[in-house]
């Protein structure tokens, strides 16, 4: 997709006024002091315990990422956006919210999990279906930022109302849910906006909050129909069901579904032969519910390669799961078939033996369908201490020479106790094509990310006379760094130096997670008033003035406090700033 095109997209998305408004800087660091507050009230209340606390606000400082994939298979190639909220300030308390509302929304009559449990969901409907039963789907358009959160506080405030012993009162987990939902703050291409209706796809709290209101608004939108369905399933924001009324009556059944809030819109689709839900294509014949496997025109089918740099495990795994996916989706032994031939061809052509995956596929064909639809619960929990390492073709057998040296460890009574079995030897995909050209941060996906420290350039900004502009620095040895993200005065979670102009070195490192404004207007003052702090007697003292003070932006981080303070202790080593050579001391 064109780069302006991608742009223009998106910044249509945030132009709804109702859902997002934009705001002049990143308000996150406000929504971490925010987060922190909320979790220490609920700790003096003792709503929660230190643990719960220290798990709140354990969230990053980072502002959610607005990113879009395109939907290949619709007219336009529209964007299915949604914002990485990783590392945000708010993630751990939504999680905690959204961990809370599981069981309420599994309890749902239209709840389904997966494509398994719709599965076992319609081979309980009662058949032959009458004559003229209609297939429909309702599709609800963009559910997640569309949540109306009034109604949807209301929907919360009820099923939270159910837990029996809950572990947080009710109204408590409101004020996490109310902290989460306004202070989503998202940036894109440089500019910054704060989300005031629905949830963000990609937030912790989205799932099973938005599946919360669905259940209340499926309640109004049964009770206000005189005519329902036989069946209704719901997955998320897909509806499958049945219809038995009639063609005109399924189509006021619509728009009394599309009457009961205005953010709630659903598009209708139905047939009398066939109609796909997930990865199941839900046909009647002969007067029967008939499942198949559905695809999209535009699956290309690019499994793993069997020359990808994969445990073989993991390749040979590939034939025999989707078989056995394929086995439990066709209700009809035709179709399996025809399927299953595909699967061979396209399984080949990705580099995989004819026999091989024959072989593999031969182990599904006498399995019994009604066998692979139950729910299959671990025997028992594997407590065996994982090794996990990158995998390389290069290695040797780990498992072996992990059973072979357990002897050695088994001499000391503690590494006995700590490794009764040998370690499970587990590996992590080494870094890809992928990794390498496309980087999860959109920012980064799309746009050049001008790695450099510089000033902001805001209208009469008192700091940035004194930042550095520089792509690289160097140390005392000649040895160059490059500076990593872009750092401005309004940067905030940030590594930097302090540059002596008089002595031409850094004399200085330091880190904040408020913004290099904030901190360098504190320390400017300091010099100025002639504060007793290292810093400042530096630049008032031995002919220095402040007009010798510089700034490096030397790291923009999107980590934790701690992993901050870590960084900053390296680049105090890398740059030898520790006294005698700077100001920075061992404490």
């Amino acid at each position: 997709m064109d780069r302006e095109d991608y742009v223009k997209k998106l910044k249509c998305e945030m132009s709804d006024s109702e859902t997002y408004v934009a705001v002049t800087d990143d308000k996150t660091k406000i929504v971490e002091n925010k987060v922190k507050k909320v979790a220490d009230t609920l700790y003096k209340k003792g709503s929660i315990d230190s643990d719960l606390k220290r798990y709140l606000t354990s969230g990053g400082g980072t502002s959610g990422k607005l990113q879009g994939n395109p939907k290949l298979h619709k007219p336009g190639m529209p964007l299915r956006t949604f914002v990485n909220g990783r590392n945000h300030p708010t993630e751990k308390m939504a999680e905690i919210v959204e961990n809370e509302l599981r069981d309420h929304v599994t309890s749902l009559p239209s709840y389904v999990r997966d494509t398994t449990d719709f599965l076992n969901k319609i081979t309980q409907i009662q058949q032959p279906l009458p004559d003229g039963t209609i297939i429909f789907c309702l599709d609800v358009k963009a559910l997640y930022p569309s949540v109306p959160r009034e109604e949807a506080r209301a929907a919360v405030f009820e099923a939270l109302n159910r837990r029996v012993q809950p572990e947080v009162p009710t109204n408590d987990m409101i004020t996490m849910m109310d902290t989460v939902l306004n202070n989503n703050t998202i940036s894109f291409n440089g500019d910054h906006y704060m989300q005031n209706e629905g949830t963000a796809i990609g937030s912790h709290l989205g799932m099973n909050y938005a599946s919360t209101y669905m259940g209340a608004w499926e309640t109004e939108l049964f009770s206000k129909s005189n005519k329902h369905p036989i069946a209704y399933f719901r997955f998320v924001d897909d509806v499958w069901g049945l219809w038995t009324h009639g063609l005109g009556a399924l189509k006021t059944f619509h728009a009394v579904a599309n009457e009961i809030h205005p953010r709630i819109q659903l598009e209708l689709r139905y047939s009398t032969e066939q109609l796909e839900f997930l990865d199941t294509m839900t046909s009647i014949r002969k007067g029967r519910l008939v499942s198949d496997l559905y695809t999209k025109p535009t699956d290309r089918h690019l499994y793993l390669h069997m020359d990808s740099s994969h445990t073989e495990s993991t390749k040979k795994a590939i034939p025999y799961g989707l078989g056995m996916r394929l086995k439990r989706i066709c209700l009809e032994e035709t179709d399996y078939k025809i399927h299953r031939d595909e699967i061979k061809e396209q399984l080949q052509k990705r580099g995989y033996n004819g026999r091989f995956v024959e072989t593999e596929l031969k182990k599904v064909d006498n399995k019994k369908r009604e066998n692979l639809l139950h729910t299959k619960v671990p025997s028992k929990s594997n407590s065996r201490v994982p090794l996990v390492i990158t995998f390389s073709r290069a290695l040797p057998n780990v498992g072996h020479i992990l059973r072979k040296h357990l002897p050695t460890l088994h001499i000391s009574d503690h590494m006995k106790n700590v490794f009764p079995e040998p370690p499970l030897a587990a590996f992590r995909r080494d870094c890809n094509l992928q990794d390498i050209l496309v980087h999860k941060k959109h920012n980064r996906m799309f746009f050049r990310v001008h790695n450099r420290s510089g000033p902001c350039e805001a209208q009469r900004c008192a700091i940035c006379p004194y930042m550095m502009e520089a792509e690289k620095f160097s140390d005392t040895t000649g040895k160059s760094y490059n500076v990593r993200n872009e750092v401005t005065c309004k940067s905030t979670n940030v590594v930097y130096a302090v540059h002596c102009e008089r002595c031409k070195t850094f004399v200085y490192v330091g880190e904040t997670g408020d913004t290099l404004y904030q901190r360098h207007l504190l320390n400017l003052s300091r010099i100025r008033t002639r504060h007793n702090d290292p810093v400042a007697e530096h630049f008032y003292t031995n002919g220095h003035s402040v007009a010798d003070f510089r700034v490096m932006g030397l790291e923009k981080l999107n980590g934790s406090d701690e992993y901050r303070k870590t960084i900053e202790q390296l680049w105090k080593r890398k740059l030898r700033t520790f006294k005698p050579y700077g100001l920075n001391t061992k404490d």
